[in-house]
């Protein structure tokens, strides 16, 4: 025993009996707490790397009373409130309320152009000019009917409203303020609008159809059916793609054949879509969540994203997929 004492205190010189089990106790503390931190950042880091796969969903953003509808480009989101009268702009990373106004009661649908924000108002019979900044109304242009639904042409500069009240479409020179037409079909209700595949698409619950109107000409074509009652419209690789609320399903439709290409099925009685540049986006209103179908696949892709309850109106603007959700006046930024 005293030769082994000496040992480690020849080993160990000017030490006391008790150094190297402290300091040897207080180092092996140190390398386990290192590989704690080491294992804690491994961790965090698939987190990080998993977790950028899906998608990046926000908080509800209050907005106003519903029913609401949004339009969206890369400066951020626009949202109408039909009862209470708002117009509130959106940030488009943060998603915070950067300006809301109040219009008037009932105003309804609502589109961004490159220079301004157009808004129908069904109870005065008007489609009103804004300034997309401060939101301010610019101008006012008699629209006979119940305007509602807005698409926009940029080639010809035309706004296209649907009337709410069956009365067909009216056709308006963005750039002049001016009525080109009225009344093109198909006249009945309610109509859904979308620009693109050579040019104006009108979607009929009514008449479970689609049909197009040529941008130049205002000459319409032949019903396409696009399976049970279709809803909401949006053009995407040079087809058309419609939501089938009664089925749970997007109709999607070759404008060249005139003729269905695919159903997919999404969820519980979809009703708003808008498509980007690589997917579509569907709201499932009885589900509380949206569909992403990707168009190299043409197939549902994912798990269903969780939104708000009752989500209806879609739109794609910049990085971000924005939600309306009618069941609370919110709306829902989803970053893909």
């Amino acid at each position: 025993m005293l030769s082994h004492d000496r040992s480690e205190r020849t080993t160990v010189p000017n030490a006391s009996p008790g150094w190297f089990g402290l300091r040897g106790r207080r180092a092996a503390l140190w390398i386990l707490s290192g590989f704690a931190v080491i294992a804690i950042a491994i961790g965090v880091a698939i987190f990080l790397l998993l977790g950028s796969e899906g998608p990046s969903v926000s908080a509800p953003i209050v907005v106003g009373t519903p029913p609401l509808r949004i339009t969206a480009d890369g400066q951020g989101a626009w949202v109408t409130s039909e009862r209470d009268g708002t117009v509130t702009r959106l940030d488009p990373d943060s998603g915070r309320r950067l300006r809301q106004v109040t219009l008037r009661r009932g105003i309804s649908g609502v589109a961004i152009g490159s220079r301004w924000l157009w808004v129908t108002d069904p109870r005065r019979h008007e489609l009103l000019r804004l300034d997309a900044k401060t939101l301010r109304q610019q101008q006012a242009i008699t629209i006979p009917g119940a305007p509602g639904p807005i698409a926009l042409s940029a080639d010809p500069p035309r706004v296209w409203v649907a009337d709410e009240d069956g009365g067909g479409i009216a056709v308006v020179n963005a750039e002049s303020n001016r009525r080109i037409r009225t009344q093109l079909p198909p006249l009945a209700a309610p109509l859904r609008l979308a620009v693109g595949a050579g040019g104006l698409w009108a979607s009929s619950s009514s008449t479970a159809s689609v049909r197009r109107i040529d941008l130049g000409t205002l000459e319409p074509g032949e019903p396409i059916l696009a399976g049970a009652r279709p809803a909401g419209i949006t053009i995407a690789q040079a087809a058309v793609w419609v939501t089938n609320p009664p089925r749970g399903t997007v109709t999607e439709i070759d404008p060249s054949l005139r003729e269905v290409r695919a159903q997919v099925e999404v969820g519980t009685k979809p009703g708003g879509i808008d498509a980007g540049t690589s997917a579509v986006w569907v709201a499932n209103a009885a589900d509380g969540t949206v569909s992403k179908i990707g168009l190299d696949s043409g197939e549902v892709e994912g798990d269903p994203i969780g939104v708000g309850p009752e989500p209806g109106a879609v739109a794609v603007g910049g990085e971000a997929v924005w939600v309306a959700n009618n069941g609370d006046g919110t709306v829902t930024r989803i970053e893909p």
